[in-house]
């Protein structure tokens, strides 16, 4: 079973491979109830964060900073003009500068406390590496758009650079990303005299990854190599437990259980979570509820209870809230239909947003088809005014919608739009753009400017580009073949979590195409793209669990991975399904179903499968005999 390296955009998964809600008694009538099955990733079961006790936190803190430190510096932030307060924070801070001198924070403490203390040369030394520490912190936003991208050395460090900045935070959460890979504290600020927000997004993950290695030790054998493989997913447990709970990070992890771990993290921890979160004065809790209650996944609508906890929200500045009430006053959903109460709602949001953002933010929640509220042709007609309003992510995100709008009329619509988009800098388009270069769809083929855009975009930050130039060098498109550079940006794109990069780099590695064949990376990394819900990851885990490369020869789970693929449409791992009911390989043999799956991929052109479905037909097995439609 040969590769397929993926071309297509940032790869968007829904609750991933720890659902594994495999059908199995999918036929062309109709599909049978599905039903869960064994995780093939078992050293991911995750403990409840009250079994990881405190000491644990504080044993990684002591090893990759000085969780005294930590705590002291927390506790005292508004306090640093108070000599009683630098008396403790002085020497804890001098220790964190001596262990870490990039430390952000420590340099913060010490100069505010030395010039309290009337040593103006000291102050002056620590204020001058101030400057200096937070332009080294800044990365290129990318994919994130608006949003400021700062990686952060340690959780400190993050409020040292609000504090610096003198920001006031209006909303903040943990964002865990790329199955648990990436952990994010998004935090939307504002500054005394501004009127738009501004998100702050510090990327934490090589602190989390740090703390993981530091506290693996203490985790029981079977929780380690979890811990290793999902490490911001740990960091947010980690959190969960601490001495020093944040609302924003149980808020984020309640979400996280809703979604990717539902099958080991019950509903009623998840609400617990959140029940603890609403005790705090932080009003993204009551956003996150209330938009929890619009989810369709939750059953019927309690619109009259979303309405207070999103009122509530948005009377506490929260932007988000006040756009998802404008969709409920716009749909009457559980209030009097109201184009002036939505106008008002969205009147408020763009205060801080701006209009074009605004907009955007509308057209999202009405195009969010998890959403009650949901509308999605007036949520691309909204879409289309923020992009010629001109915000750059709407136009980028217009081009790839625009066939389902009138612009289909427009051949180059995407072409344009993307055009446009990129022309305000947005890196997102480059990459699309180039696409549409490489693959000749709307445009001539031509790999270079296909090659001048992926680089572009990869420069600016976006780490999902970093498949497609590494695609150009691994397969010679307009350029030398160069399994080196191809392997070097597949690297690149896989270790910031994206999984079209992680599959890519593990069909490499599974097959030893320019580099000695290595079946313990190639399940690494194809289990990592496969715990994202990505399609082609988790038919390249079945391959290797059917084959019994690197990992025990299984077939069943073999059987449920390729389900799990051929439900979301993956022609290959249809065609697996097939061959797999055929045999009666993992499953118990059933030509009707073979028959269906193989159909399937037929439809999409998959060879293998039409000569499986045209002997089918031959035969008169699992179809009605028919040698016309096998020749056909």
């Amino acid at each position: 079973m040969k590769g397929q390296f993926e071309r297509g955009g940032v790869w968007y998964s829904y609750p991933l491979m720890l659902l594994l809600l495999a059908v199995f008694g999918a036929t062309p009538q109709a599909r049978a109830s599905t039903r869960p099955l064994a995780s093939p990733v078992e050293d991911m079961a995750l403990p409840r964060a009250e079994d990881l006790s405190a000491s644990v936190m504080r044993t990684a803190l002591a090893q990759t900073t000085s969780f005294e430190f930590d705590a002291a510096a927390i506790a005292n932030i508004g306090k640093l003009y108070e000599e009683g307060a630098c008396t403790q924070l002085v020497s804890l801070a001098q220790r964190q500068v001596d262990r870490d001198a990039r430390s952000l924070m420590a340099h913060y403490v010490l100069s505010r406390c030395k010039a309290t203390q009337g040593q103006k040369a000291e102050a002056d030394k620590h204020a001058a590496q101030l400057p200096v520490l937070m332009e080294e912190m800044k990365r290129p936003s990318g994919a994130f758009g608006e949003d400021r991208l700062i990686a952060a050395r340690s959780f400190v460090d993050c409020i040292a650079y609000i504090a610096i900045g003198h920001w006031d935070v209006v909303s903040e959460t943990f964002e865990i990303r790329n199955g648990g890979w990436r952990l994010y504290d998004k935090v939307t600020a504002r500054r005394l005299g501004d009127d738009h927000d501004v998100v702050l997004r510090f990327d934490l993950t090589d602190y989390a990854h740090d703390m993981v290695a530091a506290a693996s030790t203490q985790f029981p054998s079977d929780q380690s190599k979890g811990a290793m493989e999902a490490p911001a997913l740990y960091m947010a447990f980690l959190f969960s437990a601490a001495p020093m709970p944040r609302a924003a990070a149980l808020t984020g992890l309640a979400d996280f259980h809703e979604g990717m771990l539902h099958d080991l993290i019950t509903k009623e921890r998840s609400l617990e979570l959140l029940r603890r979160a609403l005790q705090s004065d932080d009003p993204y809790p009551k956003y996150a509820v209330g938009r929890r209650l619009l989810l369709k996944s939750q059953g019927d609508a309690d619109f009259a209870k979303a309405r207070e906890y999103l009122e509530a929200a948005a009377a506490e500045g929260m932007n988000e809230a006040q756009v998802l009430l404008a969709a409920m006053y716009a749909g009457g959903f559980g209030v009097e239909t109201s184009n002036t109460r939505r106008d008002q709602q969205l009147d408020r949001a763009a205060k801080h947003l701006g209009t074009p953002r605004m907009e955007y933010e509308y057209a999202n929640v009405l195009r969010d088809d998890d959403l009650h509220v949901a509308n999605p042709a007036e949520g691309m007609r909204w879409l289309r005014r923020s992009a010629e309003h001109g915000y750059a992510p709407a136009q980028n995100d217009y081009g790839t919608l625009c066939a389902q709008e009138g612009d289909a009329k427009k051949p180059s619509c995407d072409v344009d739009w993307y055009t446009r988009s990129i022309a305000k800098g947005n890196v997102v388009a480059m990459c699309n753009l180039g696409d549409l270069y490489q693959s000749g769809r709307g445009v001539t083929v031509d790999f270079a400017k296909a090659k001048t855009l992926y680089e572009r975009s990869v420069a600016g930050g976006n780490v999902a580009c970093d498949a497609k130039l590494g695609n150009l060098y691994y397969r010679g498109d307009g350029v030398q073949r160069d399994y080196a550079s191809a392997l070097r940006y597949y690297e690149m794109g896989a270790e910031w979590g994206e999984a079209v990069a992680q599959n890519n780099l593990a069909i490499v590695y599974r097959d030893g195409e320019g580099i000695e064949r290595n079946d313990a990376e190639a399940l690494k990394w194809t289990r990592r793209a496969a715990i994202q819900g990505y399609p082609r990851g988790a038919s390249g885990l079945a391959y290797l669990y059917e084959t019994g490369r690197g990992v025990d020869h299984n077939d069943q789970t073999a059987a449920a991975l390729y389900a799990y693929a051929a439900v979301r449409g993956y022609d290959r791992a249809q065609y697996q399904l097939c061959a797999f009911y055929t045999e009666g390989r993992g499953v118990a043999k059933d030509l009707t179903r073979a028959a269906h799956w193989c159909r399937l991929a037929a439809e999409q052109g998959n060879a293998d499968a039409m000569s499986g479905l045209g002997y089918a037909y031959e035969k008169g097995e699992g179809v009605v005999k028919d040698p016309k439609q096998a020749v056909d």
